[in-house]
């Protein structure tokens, strides 16, 4: 067939595959189902493994973020002294700042215009972590330098926080608000798809300045870093330990035996578990996918047997193998991207529900499950390879009934 004639033949094939598929709505309707379901949660799970194993965090140039743990002959991984932190920020050539925040949330009881008090997840940082994570605020600024050393009781609000409980208003940037009873300043607003660890609403500075010795102690903070332009994580982590090792002779007392560890920052956030959850739910649907592709076989298999007479009719008529195989294979694939399409809808309704479903604090709050444009391409790509793949062997079975049937 001469290349200019393809697109007609395809056509051609495309509407006797509808029709096909119109005059057999059991078959049609099973088949399809039967596919939508394997698809349908194979597209929820790539959405999951796309979320938390292939995209970067949804922080300015990811790549160059690790988080810094201390350790100790009998804690490997251990939260950080703020003191330990200040002097990293200070004396480190590889790293553009160091910054930190609370691993735990908490709230603040929030006094309203009318009297009415609510509270509000809060959540505490150093002045430089949005800094460190490069968010930028859609309102306002965040924490400053000159903010830290003014010991300033100043907030940086989340968008989803700022549009609900003060409709948006720009306005508010500047103003007070009352928490727990003191007064706190309204500096910015940063984007609803950034958090830390959960749903917070706001994020309060905590100034580190003139703290006491003893705060070398108060292992407290989980620390973030972001290296500069070309630095190896291996490079990084020994110019932190070599700085630590100073410390460890200037506070002995404190200090001695302590040393750093660094990972980068997607693999601290995301952690093992979830890892492991997601690739054991690669494998489940996968398998449950393959099952349902079987059965598809199967139904095209006895499909064909019924039309084997119809089959052998063309091929006497002079129709060549390959011209029928050709209309079976489109015939499979019509059927796989209309299971496909309806295996969008499935997995689109699977995530809507999945937060509900997946045990609290397993999912990292910078890290969302949406259906986008990546998780249709994956529909479509599996639709389209269960099509060729499971309508292969049908096909070419089908053909070789030909001749005993028109006997």
């Amino acid at each position: 067939m001469a290349l200019s004639q393809w697109p007609g033949a395809v056509r051609e094939d495309l509407r006797f595959a509808l029709r096909q598929l119109r005059r057999s709505p059991g078959f049609t309707l099973v088949a399809t189902f039967t596919l939508a379901l394997g698809i349908g949660a194979n597209s929820a799970i790539f959405a999951l493994v796309d979320a938390t194993l292939l995209r970067p965090l949804p922080y300015g140039r990811p790549e160059r973020l690790v988080a810094i743990w201390e350790n100790s002959q009998t804690t490997p991984r251990s939260y950080v002294s703020p003191l330990n932190m200040l002097d990293w920020n200070a004396r480190s050539r590889t790293f553009e700042k160091i910054s930190g925040f609370t691993p735990v949330e908490g709230g603040m009881v929030m006094a309203g215009a009318d009297g009415a008090a609510e509270t509000v997840s809060r959540q505490w940082v150093s002045a430089g972590i949005f800094d460190v994570l490069g968010i930028t605020p859609i309102a306002g600024r965040t924490f400053t330098a000159e903010d830290e050393t003014k010991r300033a009781n100043v907030v940086v609000l989340s968008e989803s926080f700022w549009r609900a409980r003060f409709n948006g208003d720009a306005r508010v940037i500047g103003s007070d608000v009352r928490l727990d009873g003191s007064l706190w300043t309204i500096v910015g607003v940063v984007p609803a798809d950034f958090q830390l660890l959960g749903e917070t609403s706001m994020w309060a500075m905590r100034p580190l300045v003139n703290l006491p010795p003893g705060a070398r102690r108060a292992y407290a903070l989980q620390v973030v870093g972001r290296m500069r332009p070309g630095v190896s994580i291996a490079a990084a982590e020994a110019d932190l330990r070599a700085i630590a090792a100073h410390l460890a002779a200037e506070f002995p007392q404190t200090n001695k035996g302590r040393g750093v560890t660094l990972e980068p920052l997607h693999d601290s956030m995301i952690g093992s578990d979830l890892r492991v959850t997601a690739l054991l739910f690669v494998g489940v649907v996968g398998f449950v996918l393959l099952i349902c592709c079987a059965n598809v076989a199967n139904l095209l298999l006895a499909r064909a047997s019924v039309r084997a007479r119809e089959l052998a009719v063309r091929s006497a008529l002079g129709a060549s193998r390959w011209r029928i195989v050709r209309q079976l294979l489109t015939e499979s694939i019509v059927l796989s991207l209309v299971g496909g399409a309806m295996g969008a809808a499935v997995g689109a309704v699977i995530l809507r529900i999945a937060p509900a479903l997946i045990p609290p604090g397993l999912l990292p709050a910078a890290i969302t499950l949406t259906f986008d444009v990546r998780v249709i391409a994956f529909c479509f790509a599996a639709a389209l390879l269960v099509g060729l793949v499971f309508g292969v062997a049908p096909a070419l079975k089908a053909t070789g009934m030909t001749s005993a049937a028109i006997i």
